[in-house]
């Protein structure tokens, strides 16, 4: 079926045969009842009878229709003649060749009509003296010829070879008036390929008429056309000819498909136009009136749907290889690839879709979007979390076997996973671009990447990058870029923020800030004005920081600092442990806070002390400092080993600390008044005083009064001192010399 419509050939045995007829009826007959001469002994009901008979009839000098037979007998009433062993040669104008029947008996009646019974073969194509085999050669019987009609019919089979391939019918009818060829009934046409590893064709169909003047063929009563692993069914279908060659079809109610070694696929429409080459191979396929096509290849099931499905074909495709190239789908369309391991279901949804197969890199497959476009993902058995896409522009890669490898989406995407089964479980994201990467074998994300104003929202969490990052499985989504997460009363923005949404953990770095709410049951047990009160948020600055909700731990690294109001606390590193109510500061750790109740304090006043390390519990409001601490309240400052200071802010109780370990006191900080020196100092800020104990504890006056005791107390709103001793250890106050 490749280079020229063979399996038609015979329509032109009949027309030949159709020729020699009415040739041998308009002048045999005449002739016979002429030229016959009668025999010594003729049987009643014979007019004439002859042996090894002859008839030609000439152009010019050569021969156009020759006719002989071994016998010939004309009837009595010149009504029919009766040949047998009959052989009729048709020379063609201009050419060597001649075309031949041959039959084991012929009638030719008064009606005009030719007939033979029995066994009848026609070689086409027949070469002169020394040639080839004949172009072709078909075998049937029954077949009456109707001159006056110019037509032929047999209900008989007909088989016929030619070069390349062979067919067979029940019956045929040929009407030369109109040019109509009908083979009646189970129609079979095999073409082999014409070269070596060539591929081959067949057809097959209930009925085939063939139309010469629209040079059209109609298959009907169902037909199939293969070619290699391609084939189509229809219920019926009808194919345009061109010079001879095959160029469209179509099929009604029609299926094609490709059953390969490893892969097979399926062709549904109501409606199929399928076009062929010059050398009669499929090169584009169409359905209309709602098409599906579905491919099927190791475990992984393909189908698209829509309106209107065309299918491109290589039609030099070797025939170990996939012919199909793309596949294009209008008006509505849904591409559906559903894993057999799995189970999980991916559907694309679009104004149109595009497959495009690229066999030269393994048969892996690209099914994009064009337009507006909506990507829905599920586990099978709706177990899994389901999954929706929509873009401007979706774009899918398939690798060799149909595996869902990745996935592009473009313009307003927008991204909604649900990880449990109600509404408020689903996460969903914004951006201007998409790219996953997916797991072949589950086709599972294995990662994801949004970029381009992000955006995301999941319960009460929002936030917002310019890009993102699903880690596997989408458990951990990584904000790079301006990123900023706020939920709860809780705010955080980072130049990256990750957060595990299985487990809530979040980490942040560089130029972290935020701010956190206090009220919850997590500090249920803070002691009311304490360092930070639940009324207000807590600020957060950080180099880095990381939060599990499951430990309820939080950590704040390089410059961190935690405020609220007035009270601010600075260290290299600050850990809160909510579950233990523990603030842990490290290294050159600075607390602040408010401390207006001491008489003649301003609002506002300040406490401050800087140390080594602290520990701040929330149910007592104690902060414990420890080295190299050094403890400041308006013109007070205490340096000691390790302090113990009980923060009350806003004039409450007013701030109690203990110092302890090489404790110095001044008053003002710059030495230039009081200096005292011991080995435990008690300060209280409602009273203004502080007590100083010691082996013995020194106080030094601006004025060079030097007082020792085992304990001094002193009061800086009205300056006064007081001394104790202990046992022998008398108190003492020196004055210098005036």
């Amino acid at each position: 079926m490749r280079r020229t419509l063979h399996w038609l050939l015979p329509l032109a045995a009949l027309i030949l045969l159709a020729v020699v007829g009415h040739d041998f009826a308009s002048t045999w007959l005449e002739r016979g009842r002429r030229q016959s001469q009668p025999l010594p002994v003729l049987p009643r009901d014979v007019l004439a009878q002859a042996q090894r008979w002859r008839w030609s009839q000439t152009t010019g000098d050569a021969a156009r229709i020759e006719v002989s037979a071994d016998d010939f007998a004309q009837s009595a009433s010149g009504a029919r003649a009766d040949l047998e062993g009959v052989v009729l040669r048709i020379h063609r104008d201009g050419q060597a060749g001649s075309d031949r029947v041959e039959s084991d008996a012929m009638r030719l009646l008064g009606s005009g009509e030719l007939y033979s019974e029995g066994p009848t073969a026609i070689a086409l194509g027949v070469p002169g003296s020394g040639g080839g085999p004949p172009d072709a050669i078909i075998e049937t019987s029954g077949v009456t010829f109707r001159p006056a009609e110019s037509s032929a019919r047999t209900d008989r089979p007909l088989r016929y070879r030619f070069e390349g391939g062979s067919g067979r019918s029940v019956g045929a009818v040929y009407d030369a008036r109109d040019g109509t060829l009908e083979l009646v009934s189970d129609v079979r046409i095999e073409r082999e390929p014409a070269d070596r590893g060539g591929i081959p064709a067949r057809v097959a169909a209930g009925s085939l008429q063939y139309l010469e003047q629209g040079g059209r063929i109609e298959l009907a009563g169902g037909a199939r056309i293969e070619r290699g692993a391609l084939w189509l069914e229809s219920q019926s279908a009808v194919l345009s000819l061109e010079a001879g060659q095959l160029r469209t079809l179509v099929g009604v109610a029609a299926r094609a498909g490709e059953d390969g070694r490893d892969r097979s696929s399926r062709f549904w429409g109501a409606t199929v136009l399928a076009h062929f080459d010059d050398q009669g191979a499929l090169i584009r396929a169409e359905g209309r009136g709602g098409a599906d096509f579905e491919s099927r290849e190791a475990g992984q099931r393909l189908s698209v749907r829509s309106g209107i499905l065309e299918l491109g074909f290589e039609s030099e495709a070797e025939a170990s290889s996939n012919p199909l190239r793309w596949v294009l789908a209008r008006e509505n369309a849904t591409a559906t690839l559903i894993s057999a391991d799995s189970g999980l279901t991916t559907a694309l949804e679009s104004a149109a879709l595009r497959l495009t197969a690229y066999p030269e890199s393994g048969n892996s497959q690209r099914v994009e979007t064009l337009g507006r476009g909506t990507l829905r993902q599920s586990a099978g058995g709706g177990g899994g979390p389901p999954r929706t896409l929509r873009a401007n522009s979706i774009e899918l890669e398939l690798s060799d076997g149909s595996q869902l490898r990745s996935l592009r989406a473009d313009g307003a995407v927008e991204l909604e996973q649900r990880s449990g089964g109600n509404d408020s479980d689903t996460l969903r994201t914004w951006s201007d671009r998409l790219q996953a990467e997916l797991d072949p074998k589950t086709g599972e994300m294995a990662s994801l990447r949004q970029e381009g104003a992000f955006r995301f929202q999941e319960r009460d969490s929002r936030g917002t990058a310019s890009r993102a990052r699903f880690a596997t499985s989408g458990a951990a989504l990584e904000l790079e870029g301006g990123a900023a997460v706020r939920s709860a009363g809780t705010s955080l923005e980072a130049s990256r923020i990750s957060v595990n949404r299985a487990t809530g953990r979040v980490e942040a770095q560089g130029a972290v800030t935020g701010s956190m709410a206090r009220s919850g049951p997590a500090d249920a047990g803070a002691q009311a004005g304490g360092l930070f009160s639940e009324e207000a948020p807590v600020f957060i600055a950080a180099g880095r920081m990381a939060s599990d909700p499951d430990s309820r731990r939080a950590e704040y690294e390089g410059a961190a600092r935690l405020w609220q109001a007035g009270n601010r606390l600075d260290a290299d590193g600050i850990e809160i442990d909510r579950g233990a109510g523990l603030v842990v500061a490290l290294g050159n750790v600075t607390l602040e806070w408010e401390d207006a109740s001491a008489e003649g304090d301003a609002p506002g006043s300040l406490t401050r002390v800087r140390a080594d390390r602290m520990v701040y519990a929330e149910a007592t409001g104690e902060a414990k400092f420890t080295g190299s601490v050094e403890f400041q309240r308006h013109t007070m400052r205490i340096r000691a080993d390790v302090l113990t200071a009980t923060v009350a802010a806003g004039g409450q109780g007013g701030t109690q600390a203990v110092a302890e370990g090489a404790v110095r006191v001044a008053d003002p900080p710059d030495g230039t008044g009081q200096r005292g020196f011991g080995d435990r100092a008690e300060f209280s800020a409602a009273r203004s005083e502080i007590v100083l104990t010691g082996t013995p504890a020194r106080l030094v006056a601006a004025d060079g009064t030097r007082s020792e005791a085992a304990s001094l107390t002193y009061r800086a709103s009205d300056a006064s001192l007081l001394l104790l001793g202990r046992g022998d250890d008398r108190a003492l106050t020196q004055r210098p010399a005036p």
